[in-house]
């Protein structure tokens, strides 16, 4: 099917990573080169942000602010009326109380409104009220994270963070013990997923996971049950999930996958 185009930006060679719907029916681009763009859908009109930016991920907080995640240069958090700059988070190597790299790839809001962003080297959580920073990476100790390279962050219905990781498979975060649980394969080995890159709720409370080369899992959180879909042994086109989305209406998932895991 052939497909109209109602606007057409005006950069040539534009590189969109990431595409955010605000409340307000504003899309919002985070762009390899351009830094963000925050397009209003109904003046067809474009404003670019923090020019030479790499754009990484974009939130609408509970307050409808908005933050974008960069590859190096922090964390932008702005007023999406006037796009005044509320605060830069940036990292800083012998800071402790800093953001836990510079490479920042993904973020969501928990229930409490405290912020939390996944990067290369940790997981960081912004106090919302106090900006005060909390940072946390893989260690020795028990119900530490099982990776500290973060390539996805979800918030259930539930108020839960789960936490895809590079090679450390599936973390979630329990808010009432402040505990990071691994969702456990079969077997019992965490090389069994590789990196996890999207999440989804279906209406009964499962939650869906797709992975980069693995295939696609569902877990069940009354009986820990988790279910294992691929190529193999279902209808799947492609171990390489890159999007799943929730059709309630229908009750279906639908599944974005990559046929060349590219």
């Amino acid at each position: 099917r052939l497909f109209t185009a109602r606007y057409q930006l005006p950069w040539d060679g534009l590189r969109i990573i990431n595409i955010y719907d605000d409340r307000k029916g504003n899309l919002w681009l985070a762009t390899q080169a351009h830094g963000l763009l925050k397009f209003m859908v109904a003046e067809k009109k474009v404003v670019r942000i923090f020019d030479n930016t790499y754009g990484r991920n974009i939130l609408e907080d509970r307050d409808g602010n908005i933050w974008y995640t960069t590859q190096n240069d922090g964390v932008f958090k702005l007023n999406p009326k006037n796009l005044h700059l509320i605060r830069n988070f940036r990292h800083n190597p012998t800071d402790n109380s800093t953001i836990s790299s510079g490479f920042n790839r993904s973020i969501t809001q928990d229930d409490k409104g405290n912020i939390w962003i996944g990067t290369n080297n940790g997981l960081t959580c912004i106090e919302y009220q106090t900006y005060n920073i909390r940072r946390f990476k893989n260690s020795s100790f028990t119900n530490s994270l099982t990776s500290s390279s973060i390539l996805n962050l979800y918030t259930d219905n539930r108020g839960t963070v789960w936490i895809g990781t590079y090679f450390g498979g599936i973390n979630y975060f329990n808010p009432s013990n402040q505990n990071y649980i691994y969702v456990v394969s079969s077997d019992n080995n965490k090389s069994t997923y590789p990196a996890i890159g999207t999440f989804a709720e279906d209406r009964y409370g499962n939650i869906w996971v797709g992975s980069e080369g693995g295939g696609l899992y569902r877990y069940n959180r009354e009986n820990q049950n988790l279910n294992y879909y691929n190529t193999s042994n279902s209808g799947l086109s492609s171990n390489y999930i890159k999007k799943i989305v929730p059709d309630p209406y229908n009750d279906v998932m639908w599944i974005a996958a990559d046929q060349t895991g590219e």
